[in-house]
């Protein structure tokens, strides 16, 4: 069985406590969640996810451009059901956005690849997946400056619009390059892509 696209849902809080709690309904069998976030303030600030109460396991949390901080977690075996995903920073921000996918048909023993990371201030925002089986779904996350345009065979998920940033969650089948990309006017962006392993 291929792995699939379940439910997304986002939040986001301007000068708010650092906290984001979203409320997703995941159905299916061999679940499993993704979150993405982003945040901008004086400091870009680090941070935690839970599902259903349960510490998400991080992929990857990093501050850059000394503002803005991007962080992808991951947790299978999640129950089906309304569950919510809370998302916690260590410092309030000034923008803080979060968003929360569920998958079916996830392997739940190894079920994500290595992630790709990346940061920068030029147009395009692109990490390329490794390891990618065919039946593996490419979850990303994007923080960015700028407004953006999604890359080709991908499938956008989430979306918040914050008074500065733009977050987006993405999906994408395995293709050739395994290139999770986005474009817009340059500007400071963060990117995380993950494949989901089939079960």
């Amino acid at each position: 069985m291929a792995v699939a696209f379940d439910a997304a849902a986002s939040a986001q809080e301007l000068a708010g406590d650092g906290i984001i709690t979203v409320s997703i309904t995941a159905t299916g069998s061999n679940l499993a969640a993704f979150s993405g976030s982003g945040n901008t303030g004086d400091l870009g600030s680090l941070g935690s996810s839970t599902y259903d109460g349960v510490a998400m396991a991080e992929m990857w949390d990093a501050v850059f451009e000394t503002s803005d901080g991007h962080a992808g977690y991951r947790r299978a075996g999640i129950a089906s059901g309304l569950k919510d995903m809370v998302n916690t920073l260590v410092a309030a921000p000034g923008e803080h956005a979060a968003g929360v996918i569920t998958l079916t048909d996830v392997d739940q023993t190894t079920p994500v690849g290595t992630p790709a990371t990346g940061t920068g201030t030029v147009s395009p925002a692109t990490v390329t997946v490794a390891g990618v089986g065919p039946n593996d779904l490419v979850l990303g996350n994007l923080w960015c400056q700028m407004t953006p345009t999604i890359g080709a065979n991908q499938t956008q998920r989430y979306t918040q619009n914050t008074t500065s940033r733009f977050l987006r969650g993405d999906t994408q089948p395995d293709i050739a390059t395994d290139e999770v990309s986005w474009t817009f006017t340059d500007g400071l962006w963060g990117l995380g892509a993950v494949a989901f392993k089939a079960a």
